[in-house]
């Protein structure tokens, strides 16, 4: 067998990789809408070149690489966006939304009528 396609060769120690990276892509195109689809066919002759071509070979390396570094080496939180939030003050500990004032916070409600009563359940009037 000619290059890396012996058993235990590169091939071998990387073929569960290479099965998981083709599940993946296939599965990939078959979600593929129509308007994708029909935009990818304008590459098959070029991917087709890619692969026949031995000394272009290292660009879809690249690109399945790319990929398989993206899918499965992804950073479990996102990076920092651009904007980053304002430093806290010096000397404030509080954590989460400003506090409201008290009035803001519980606004007095006009609709209630003095209680001319008394808890006990008789009526003081």
């Amino acid at each position: 067998m000619a290059g890396g396609t012996k058993p235990g060769g590169a091939v071998g120690k990387h073929q569960e990789v290479f099965e998981r990276i083709i599940a993946l892509l296939e599965a990939r195109l078959r979600s593929r809408d129509s308007l994708k689809a029909e935009r990818m066919q304008r590459f098959l002759p070029l991917a087709r070149s890619l692969s026949e071509e031995s000394e272009e070979t290292a660009l879809l390396a690249m690109l399945l690489d790319d990929f398989y570094q993206e899918t499965f080496h992804a950073p479990l939180v996102p990076p920092d966006s651009e904007e980053t939030p304002p430093a806290p003050r010096e000397g404030s500990q509080r954590h989460g939304p400003p506090r409201r004032a008290a009035a803001e916070a519980f606004p007095v409600f006009s609709g209630f009528p003095s209680f001319p009563f008394s808890w006990s359940g008789g009526n003081a009037g």
